[in-house]
């Protein structure tokens, strides 16, 4: 069904997101990667397409491609330059309110994605492993 909408609607990045959750859940890393990818590039202009591309950044790096995980780290600043602080901050958030480990690991391993360097993103992630 999904697969469906984005042949008839390939501008939709959610459909594209959702196809990428879907891929990584199964472990199809390779196809998670180009979901998120798409994801991005539907509508560049949206205001989630760097998150999305932080995404296939991710996955990139999870399946061990530093190229394709800097490609895409550049792409997701390139598309919102705020996008690693605002997943670092979410992150942050996330793990003092201590409800949602989960989605605070998430957040923290997508500013890592596109802030390899930045240090508070790598206490967020020792804390939350």
């Amino acid at each position: 069904m999904l697969r469906r909408l984005t042949e008839r609607e390939p501008a939709f990045g959610w459909a594209w997101f959702d196809l990428g959750k879907l891929a990584r859940e199964a472990k199809d890393l390779d196809e998670a990667e180009r979901a998120f990818a798409a994801a991005a590039e539907a509508a560049p202009e949206y205001e989630h397409a760097g998150y999305f591309a932080a995404h296939a950044a991710r996955v990139a790096g999870a399946r061990g491609d530093d190229a394709a995980l800097g490609r895409h780290a550049a792409r997701a600043v390139e598309l919102d330059p705020d996008v690693g602080r605002a997943q670092k901050e979410a992150a942050r958030r996330l793990l003092a309110e201590g409800e949602d480990r989960e989605a605070a690991r998430e957040a923290a391993e997508l500013a890592a994605a596109v802030m390899p360097r930045d240090l508070e993103v790598m206490d967020l992630a020792r804390k939350l492993r």
